[in-house]
């Protein structure tokens, strides 16, 4: 029982959060949807644990408790992907920027060079 209540007030205080992201416009309209509705499954999660094992039954898996872990795995694994994607796109801009700050340190030290 206290474990949920301590899980639920965890909940609010992430929605409190994601609210707070996106009402600077740290993360999109989509983003807080999203988060808007992991919270709230979350939250029947914790309000009524059994609603898993009933959903389970429904998608063919025997326990509720399973069926978390596989939505837990197949979040993170989604998750990591989505960072190695970023993180390449980050290393490629970095690389495009290093190289065009390079170029342009080489004509001028050229530039300089010709002048003298």
């Amino acid at each position: 029982m206290y474990i949920q209540i301590i899980l639920l007030l965890i909940a609010v205080f992430m929605l409190g959060k994601a609210w707070d992201k996106f009402k600077r416009k740290q993360i999109s309209q989509f983003s807080f949807g999203v988060w808007i509705i992991f919270y709230l499954i979350f939250v029947v999660v914790v309000a009524y644990p059994h609603s898993t094992t009933y959903i389970a039954h429904i998608v063919g898996i025997g326990r509720g408790a399973d069926l978390v872990m596989y939505a837990a795995f197949i979040l993170i694994f989604y998750t990591l992907f989505n960072i190695f994607i970023r993180l390449k796109e980050l290393d490629k801009n970095i690389t495009i920027i290093t190289r065009h700050l390079s170029l342009k340190d080489a004509e001028k030290h050229f530039d300089n060079h010709d002048q003298k």
